[in-house]
Protein backbone atom coordinates (compact mmCIF):
# COMPACT_ATOMS: atom_id res chain seq x y z
CA UNK A 1 0.00 0.00 0.00
CA UNK A 2 1.35 3.47 -1.05
CA UNK A 3 0.97 5.97 1.39
CA UNK A 4 1.01 10.08 0.93
CA UNK A 5 3.36 12.01 3.10
CA UNK A 6 2.13 15.64 3.93
CA UNK A 7 5.02 18.63 3.09
CA UNK A 8 4.66 18.79 7.38
CA UNK A 9 5.23 15.07 8.10
CA UNK A 10 8.51 14.98 4.94
CA UNK A 11 10.19 17.99 6.86
CA UNK A 12 9.73 16.62 10.09
CA UNK A 13 11.43 13.44 8.79
CA UNK A 14 13.96 15.43 7.07
CA UNK A 15 15.02 17.24 10.07
CA UNK A 16 15.46 14.21 12.34
CA UNK A 17 17.09 12.57 9.45
CA UNK A 18 19.84 15.10 9.59
CA UNK A 19 19.56 15.67 13.20
CA UNK A 20 20.66 11.72 13.82
CA UNK A 21 23.38 12.43 10.43
CA UNK A 22 25.15 15.44 12.29
CA UNK A 23 25.66 13.24 15.60
CA UNK A 24 27.20 10.96 13.85
CA UNK A 25 29.61 12.66 12.59
CA UNK A 26 33.79 11.89 12.48
CA UNK A 27 36.11 13.94 14.18
CA UNK A 28 38.98 15.75 11.62
CA UNK A 29 42.03 13.21 12.82
CA UNK A 30 38.97 10.19 12.60
CA UNK A 31 37.93 11.22 8.88
CA UNK A 32 41.68 11.97 8.29
CA UNK A 33 42.57 8.28 9.36
CA UNK A 34 40.43 7.29 7.22
CA UNK A 35 41.62 8.53 3.65
CA UNK A 36 43.67 6.22 1.89
CA UNK A 37 46.05 6.88 -1.09
CA UNK A 38 45.49 5.98 -4.14
CA UNK A 39 46.95 3.23 -5.82
CA UNK A 40 49.92 3.85 -8.06
CA UNK A 41 49.02 4.55 -12.10
CA UNK A 42 50.38 2.24 -14.31
CA UNK A 43 51.84 3.81 -17.50
CA UNK A 44 51.82 2.88 -20.94
CA UNK A 45 53.71 2.73 -23.49
CA UNK A 46 53.68 6.43 -24.05
CA UNK A 47 55.44 7.83 -21.27
CA UNK A 48 58.16 9.15 -21.27
CA UNK A 49 61.44 7.46 -20.74
CA UNK A 50 63.33 10.25 -18.77
CA UNK A 51 62.86 8.22 -15.55
CA UNK A 52 64.71 5.04 -17.37
CA UNK A 53 67.48 6.61 -19.81
CA UNK A 54 70.76 8.30 -18.26
CA UNK A 55 70.37 12.16 -17.74
CA UNK A 56 73.69 11.84 -20.21
CA UNK A 57 71.87 9.63 -22.44
CA UNK A 58 73.22 10.55 -26.11
CA UNK A 59 70.66 11.35 -28.94
CA UNK A 60 70.75 9.49 -32.16
CA UNK A 61 68.94 8.90 -35.32
CA UNK A 62 65.61 7.74 -34.18
CA UNK A 63 65.02 8.90 -31.25
CA UNK A 64 61.35 10.17 -30.42
CA UNK A 65 60.51 13.48 -28.33
CA UNK A 66 58.01 15.05 -27.36
CA UNK A 67 58.21 18.62 -27.19
CA UNK A 68 56.05 21.15 -25.50
CA UNK A 69 56.15 25.11 -25.12
CA UNK A 70 54.06 26.16 -22.57
CA UNK A 71 51.74 28.80 -23.46
CA UNK A 72 51.95 27.84 -27.17
CA UNK A 73 50.03 24.75 -28.08
CA UNK A 74 50.98 25.27 -31.39
CA UNK A 75 54.41 23.73 -30.23
CA UNK A 76 53.72 20.74 -28.49
CA UNK A 77 55.01 18.51 -30.87
CA UNK A 78 56.72 14.77 -31.20
CA UNK A 79 59.53 14.62 -33.64
CA UNK A 80 61.68 11.63 -34.47
CA UNK A 81 65.50 12.16 -34.93
CA UNK A 82 66.42 12.26 -38.71
CA UNK A 83 68.93 10.20 -40.33
CA UNK A 84 70.88 13.48 -41.12
CA UNK A 85 70.71 14.22 -37.04
CA UNK A 86 68.40 16.70 -36.95
CA UNK A 87 65.09 17.97 -36.04
CA UNK A 88 62.75 20.24 -36.95
CA UNK A 89 61.21 22.59 -34.68
CA UNK A 90 58.33 25.58 -36.44
CA UNK A 91 59.79 29.31 -37.03
CA UNK A 92 63.39 27.54 -36.15
CA UNK A 93 63.68 25.17 -38.60
CA UNK A 94 66.27 22.05 -38.72
CA UNK A 95 68.40 21.97 -35.43
CA UNK A 96 71.06 19.31 -34.84
CA UNK A 97 70.18 16.78 -32.34
CA UNK A 98 72.23 14.21 -32.59
CA UNK A 99 75.21 14.01 -30.78
CA UNK A 100 73.54 15.72 -28.03
CA UNK A 101 71.45 15.66 -24.75
CA UNK A 102 67.81 16.01 -23.67
CA UNK A 103 68.63 18.71 -21.75
CA UNK A 104 71.73 20.08 -24.02
CA UNK A 105 68.74 20.75 -26.86
CA UNK A 106 65.95 22.01 -24.70
CA UNK A 107 68.34 25.14 -23.90
CA UNK A 108 69.62 25.29 -27.32
CA UNK A 109 65.60 24.78 -28.47
CA UNK A 110 64.88 27.46 -26.36
CA UNK A 111 67.36 30.08 -27.14
CA UNK A 112 66.24 29.58 -30.70
CA UNK A 113 62.68 30.42 -29.74
CA UNK A 114 63.47 33.61 -27.59
CA UNK A 115 64.17 35.42 -30.98
CA UNK A 116 60.56 35.00 -32.12
CA UNK A 117 58.41 34.06 -28.93
CA UNK A 118 58.04 36.11 -25.28
CA UNK A 119 60.06 34.54 -22.57
CA UNK A 120 59.32 30.53 -23.65
CA UNK A 121 59.24 27.98 -21.55
CA UNK A 122 60.28 24.74 -23.71
CA UNK A 123 60.48 20.96 -22.16
CA UNK A 124 61.35 17.99 -23.86
CA UNK A 125 61.50 14.52 -23.31
CA UNK A 126 62.74 11.23 -24.70
CA UNK A 127 59.83 8.77 -25.63
CA UNK A 128 61.12 6.11 -27.52
CA UNK A 129 64.81 5.33 -28.34
CA UNK A 130 66.45 4.16 -31.39
CA UNK A 131 66.14 0.77 -32.55
CA UNK A 132 69.24 -1.13 -31.79
CA UNK A 133 69.66 -3.66 -34.67
CA UNK A 134 72.77 -6.59 -34.08
CA UNK A 135 73.54 -8.89 -36.23
CA UNK A 136 73.49 -12.79 -34.91
CA UNK A 137 75.74 -15.51 -35.84
CA UNK A 138 76.96 -18.40 -35.29
CA UNK A 139 75.38 -22.21 -34.44
CA UNK A 140 71.75 -20.58 -34.49
CA UNK A 141 68.13 -21.03 -36.15
CA UNK A 142 67.81 -17.70 -38.00
CA UNK A 143 71.30 -15.69 -38.50
CA UNK A 144 71.50 -12.08 -39.35
CA UNK A 145 70.36 -8.74 -38.35
CA UNK A 146 67.91 -8.85 -35.45
CA UNK A 147 66.00 -5.65 -34.31
CA UNK A 148 66.27 -5.15 -30.15
CA UNK A 149 62.73 -3.70 -28.78
CA UNK A 150 63.30 -1.36 -26.19
CA UNK A 151 62.81 -3.15 -22.84
CA UNK A 152 61.42 -1.00 -19.49
CA UNK A 153 62.01 -4.17 -17.20
CA UNK A 154 65.56 -5.25 -16.49
CA UNK A 155 64.24 -8.47 -16.48
CA UNK A 156 63.20 -8.63 -19.90
CA UNK A 157 66.12 -9.57 -22.01
CA UNK A 158 65.27 -9.30 -25.81
CA UNK A 159 65.60 -12.49 -27.78
CA UNK A 160 65.38 -13.68 -31.48
CA UNK A 161 63.88 -16.68 -30.60
CA UNK A 162 67.46 -18.42 -31.88
CA UNK A 163 68.37 -21.42 -30.56
CA UNK A 164 71.46 -23.83 -31.36
CA UNK A 165 71.80 -26.66 -33.86
CA UNK A 166 73.78 -28.71 -31.56
CA UNK A 167 71.37 -31.11 -30.98
CA UNK A 168 71.05 -32.32 -34.53
CA UNK A 169 74.69 -32.42 -34.82
CA UNK A 170 75.43 -35.00 -31.41
CA UNK A 171 72.22 -37.09 -32.88
CA UNK A 172 74.13 -37.31 -36.16
CA UNK A 173 76.95 -38.55 -34.55
CA UNK A 174 79.60 -35.34 -34.42
CA UNK A 175 81.29 -34.61 -31.48
CA UNK A 176 82.08 -31.64 -29.60
CA UNK A 177 86.05 -31.14 -29.55
CA UNK A 178 88.12 -28.32 -27.26
CA UNK A 179 89.75 -25.58 -29.16
CA UNK A 180 93.50 -27.23 -27.87
CA UNK A 181 93.78 -30.41 -30.51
Amino acid sequence: MVRCLTFKQLSLAGLVSAGLLSSCRLQPAAAQAQIRPLPPIEQDGTAPLSSVTSPDYVLGSGDRLSINVIGYPEFDIERIVLPDGSISVPLVGSIPAAGSTVSKLTADLDSRLRRFLVNPVVSMSLTETRPVVVTVAGEVYRPGPVQLLESRDSQEIPTPQSGTNCRRWYSAGCRHSSGDG
